[in-house]
């Protein structure tokens, strides 16, 4: 039985029901509009995905001329995440 992932998930749920779910994506989208704006200050970076209007805490870039697993590995030490790119960018 998955007991710890049970306990887990009740300490989740209590966490995100005292801060509320509202709160939460405001400050994700808060995070989220942050990186873009600092993103845009970058030269040779390619932002891609979806319109801020709809989309998640999720930022979504390429870096012209370098292979997205070499970023990938450099932002690896900042806790970030790579992934395919989306083609959706007119979204």
């Amino acid at each position: 039985m998955p007991i710890a992932e049970v306990v887990g998930f009740g300490a989740a749920m209590d966490y995100v029901s005292a801060v509320g779910v509202e709160a939460i994506a405001d400050y994700e989208s808060e995070l989220a509009a942050y990186a873009l704006e600092r993103l845009a200050e970058v030269g040779g970076v390619i932002r891609t995905g979806l319109r801020q209007s709809v989309r998640a805490g999720i930022v979504s870039f390429n870096v012209e001329g370098i292979h997205p697993h070499d970023v990938a590995h450099v932002l690896d030490s900042r806790a970030s995440r790579s992934g395919p790119a989306t083609t959706a960018a007119s979204r």
